[in-house]
């Protein structure tokens, strides 16, 4: 990292006393952050005005929420990002470096912790504008009873998405990393840092953060389930009373992502009204469908949908659309 996210760094006082902290339990399989896609509170409709963030301190510059579609060039409700999203997204504001962070607090946990049977998962969609380089990273520092930092010199980190990642396009990117919560962690410090490297404004944007914490040892399966249905006018979408399920059709986890079937990957296969379910331990997958002979896949359009599973979760609604060729 550059020199100016590192002077950001500590300027954002990563070490400062516990204050403001979030003493709930902290559920296993639950997004820990309050809120994880700036919808709570006001948000700027363009580039002048910053607005407070609840859940976060702001610990430098004039980080802010924007709706999508804001007048300036701002990301709409169609930019590549998130499909959950809603109507808004972080930005880091006008003028300059911008940083706000979140404790959470994890003692409930604290047993599972020091055994070692405690994992985390930090996510987010990171991206920018276009060609400028602005960008966000997000730190996460793990903490002891006293708040001292327990792996200050190798603190977890998603980001930066830059413009090349991006290709030069305003989008934003999904990054996550999943790891063991260190022994006697007891505070999560949760620091996202956005850097202003073009222009006037800090275009570097962020939605949907979240940090899940799962037991793998003590985990539940879960289910994913969706349909695969006939998409006789290609548009993505099932409507009409011709576009029915298609029955007996292979859905699959592609663990290879090889966007193949391969022998050993788990499968099931659609019911008479196309619709199909897969028990899965907890984890990330790749779902697929395996694409018949005269048909070409319209939806989704990565033809595949990658899920995280929480323990004992359902993920719903996913479904595959295939045009007669």
């Amino acid at each position: 990292m550059g020199k100016t996210l590192r002077a950001l760094r500590r300027n954002t006082a990563l070490f400062e006393p516990l204050e403001g902290r979030q003493l709930f339990a902290a559920a296993l399989g639950a997004n820990l952050i309050v809120n994880p896609g700036a919808e709570a509170g006001s948000a700027a409709s363009n580039s002048t005005d910053a607005f407070a963030l609840p859940g976060w301190t702001k610990n430098d510059g004039n980080i802010t929420a924007v709706k999508y579609g804001a007048s300036g060039g701002f990301p709409t409700s169609s930019t590549p990002g998130p499909s959950n999203r809603g109507k808004n997204f972080f930005a880091g504001g006008p003028n300059g470096n911008s940083a706000m962070i979140q404790l959470i607090n994890v003692s409930s946990q604290a047993t599972a912790i020091d055994a070692k049977k405690i994992h985390f998962t930090l996510s987010g969609w990171l991206g920018g504008f276009g060609t400028d380089q602005d960008h966000v990273t997000v730190q996460t520092l793990f903490l002891d009873s006293s708040g001292h930092a327990i792996n200050a010199k190798s603190p977890a980190i998603i980001g930066p998405v830059t413009a090349a990642d991006r290709g030069n396009d305003t989008k934003l990117i999904s990054k996550s990393v999943t790891d063991v919560l260190p022994t006697g962690t007891r505070n999560v410090r949760i620091g996202v840092f956005f850097e202003r490297l073009d222009g006037v404004y800090n275009d570097a944007y962020a939605d949907n953060f979240s940090f899940v914490l799962t037991n793998p040892s003590a985990a539940a399966n879960g289910t994913v389930s969706g349909s695969v249905f006939k998409d006789t006018n290609g548009n993505g979408i099932q409507s009409g009373s011709t576009e029915t399920g298609l029955s007996g059709w292979m859905v699959y986890v592609d663990s290879n992502n090889d966007s193949q079937y391969d022998p050993g990957e788990t499968f099931t296969t659609t019911n008479s009204s196309g619709a199909f379910t897969l028990t899965l331990k907890p984890g990330k997958y790749t779902i697929r469908v395996q694409v018949r002979s005269g048909f070409a896949a319209t939806t989704p359009k990565t033809f595949g949908f990658s899920i995280n599973l929480m323990s004992g979760g359902k993920i719903t609604g996913e479904k595959f659309g295939m045009k007669p060729v």
